[in-house]
């Protein structure tokens, strides 16, 4: 069974979900804009265990703490969540020091600032897909991952509209097994 630290930097942002094809007017998009704030860089650090399943095909569990978040470029500041979230992957390894990764993740807010009168959601799912790389360096392998989270993290009602607004993140980390 192979154990091990992750650090990972991600670009992460928050963006409307779909419209409805009546909300496509230009007062619903000047109101309700594709993209809150500004993507910015956030970060994530943990631990791994990976247990294999057969030659080729293994679970990954992961357990974080991610700090993502955007940039209130009106405000001139970062608004900034943090979450415990936890993987759950299936790594399917088809050449030596070559994997691909597909699951959830799973994360419970724990913090949450400069966000003003938004209420932002205390947990959130999204689905992750991602790549990993085994380094020629005993121990270190390169993984990079999208994720996108199924449940609006808020909300924002103008004018008797409303649209939610979800996660997504391109994350690039070192893993180490020690």
């Amino acid at each position: 069974s192979e154990k091990g630290l992750i650090f990972e930097m991600s670009l992460t942002g928050i963006h409307g979900g779909a419209t409805a094809p009546e909300d496509t007017t230009s007062l619903y998009n000047t109101l309700f804009p594709n993209q809150l704030g500004q993507n910015r860089i956030g970060y994530n650090f943990g631990f791994y265990a990976v247990k294999k399943l057969n030659k080729k095909l293994s679970y990954q569990f992961e357990l974080n703490y991610s700090r993502p978040g955007i940039y209130n470029q009106f405000e001139k500041l970062n608004a900034n969540n943090d979450y415990l979230s936890t993987s759950q992957l299936l790594r399917y390894t088809p050449l030596p020091k070559f994997s691909l990764l597909a699951g959830f993740e799973a994360s419970y807010l724990l913090n949450q600032e400069n966000w003003g009168a938004l209420k932002i959601l205390t947990y959130d799912l999204s689905p992750v897909l991602g790549l990993s790389y085994g380094l020629p360096i005993d121990g270190f392998s390169l993984t990079g991952k999208v994720s996108q989270g199924l449940f609006g993290v808020t909300n924002v009602s103008l004018l008797g509209n409303d649209r939610s607004y979800y996660h997504r993140s391109i994350s690039f980390g070192i893993y180490y097994e020690p």
